[in-house]
């Protein structure tokens, strides 16, 4: 099975192990570096890189090479790294990038949607002109007279007498009110044309204070992360 060693810090120093075809050997592997392992355990003389406090008396080579700096008192015990559902990288820092040391957690899988800054955005209107149509309904309006029409002439209505072989007589003139009669309907009708909105647009925003986590993990593959904690003590020069 192949496997990685990654770097560890070594008390202010630092050990560089390198790519190998498995967790080494257990008289040639450095204490304190870390294997991968794609089994189900890690080999002997190595523990799971799980942060579990280990003894200091039973374990002084190890405490020699990584001390207290991935946890425990110090005095009594400390603690192996703990790379469970977590990513190795170097100390240190890169241009553009944050510095980290030994020891320290850092990162988090999900982030929240009110972490992202304020910002604001440009919004363009184009407006777009439409044919609008419309039908009307019958409708009746009243009025004074039509060609329909006729006067409906009084009591008193007078009549003049017609000269002998001239026109019939008609009523021309009444003292009395007389009524209207008739009306005007006018037929169905449509309207169309064109319409343009016009006017301001007003866009807005409003805080909003719902939680919803967004997740920022790359695709990942869980193996076992083994440190050595018997072997060779590795030399500093």
């Amino acid at each position: 099975m192949k496997s990685f060693t990654y770097p560890l810090a070594l008390l202010g120093s630092f050990f560089c192990g390198s790519v190998s075809a498995g967790c080494e050997p257990e008289d040639t592997a450095y204490i304190g570096s870390i294997c991968t392992m794609v089994g189900s355990y890690c080999p002997r003389k190595t523990q799971l890189a799980a942060g579990q406090l280990l003894n200091i008396n039973s374990n002084p080579a190890l405490f020699a090479v990584i001390g207290a700096q991935y946890g425990g008192n110090g005095r009594t015990n400390f603690a192996l790294p703990d790379l469970r559902s977590r990513t190795p990288v170097h100390v240190g820092t890169g241009p553009g990038l944050n510095f980290v040391d030994a020891g320290w957690f850092r990162g988090s899988e999900i982030s929240w949607v009110y972490d992202v800054p304020a910002h604001s955005h440009i919004a363009t209107y184009t407006p777009i002109t439409k044919f609008v149509q419309g039908i009307g309904n019958y409708f009746t309006l009243p009025i004074h007279a039509n060609p329909n029409a006729a006067t409906i002439p009084g009591t008193n209505s007078k009549l003049t007498t017609s000269p002998s072989g001239g026109p019939a007589a008609a009523a021309i003139w009444s003292d009395g009110s007389g009524g209207v009669i008739g009306d005007w309907q006018l037929p169905q009708f449509s309207a169309e044309g064109d319409y343009t909105p016009a006017g301001d647009v007003l866009v807005s925003t409003t805080e909003n204070n719902q939680q919803l986590p967004v997740e920022v993990l790359p695709p990942q593959l869980g193996v076992l992360h083994c440190i050595v904690t018997d072997g060779v003590f590795p030399p500093r020069t």
